[in-house]
């Protein structure tokens, strides 16, 4: 495996290179320090971003355009590490090496850039059906913590053990 890292634009970028798979992986990462106080909003976004864009406004257009690009596999996750939240964009293509499609790469890197630059918002706010959709359902999944016990158990001692740490705040929110 061939690893290299390169600046562009002061912007670090570290490249893998192997023949183990044939697929291409992408992840961009948005770094921010992690607060009680912006988890539940990172989360929140994190959702929002990975619902729609500008050309694809709904979930379901954003699936077609992935079924196009070969079942490529897109996502946006949010991640507590240490003392920061990290929002994750994820694009995985087929090596275009093994089709007769040589521009896979590059249109899944223009969806990629566009899910990241070309947010489904107007006026500078976004969608207020997709904002109202994922806050439910991000209430819903924070309140349902409660009822698988092995999740919910290790919550609580994440929260008593590390009361004032990072550790103890929650990637979904409050």
């Amino acid at each position: 495996m061939k690893i290299k890292e390169i600046k562009l634009k002061n912007v670090p970028f570290t490249i893998m290179q192997t023949d183990k798979f044939k697929t291409v992986s992408v992840f961009v990462y948005f770094k921010n320090r992690l607060t009680r106080k912006n988890t539940t909003m990172r989360s929140l976004l994190s959702r929002v971003l990975g619902h729609s864009t500008k050309e694809f406004p709904t979930k379901g257009k954003m699936i077609q355009k992935q079924q196009d690009l070969y079942d490529a596999i897109f996502g946006v996750s949010n991640q507590n590490i240490h003392e920061c939240s990290y929002i994750s964009f994820h694009m995985e293509l087929i090596d275009e090496e093994l089709l007769s499609n040589h521009t896979l790469f590059s249109d899944g890197m223009d969806f990629l850039r566009k899910a990241i630059t070309e947010v489904n918002a107007a006026d500078g706010a976004f969608d207020k059906k997709v904002v109202q959709e994922q806050k439910r359902l991000l209430e819903s999944r924070i309140k349902n913590i409660y009822n698988n016990k092995d999740r919910y158990a290790y919550k609580r001692f994440l929260e008593n053990i590390a009361p004032d740490e990072a550790i103890g705040i929650s990637t979904l929110g409050y």
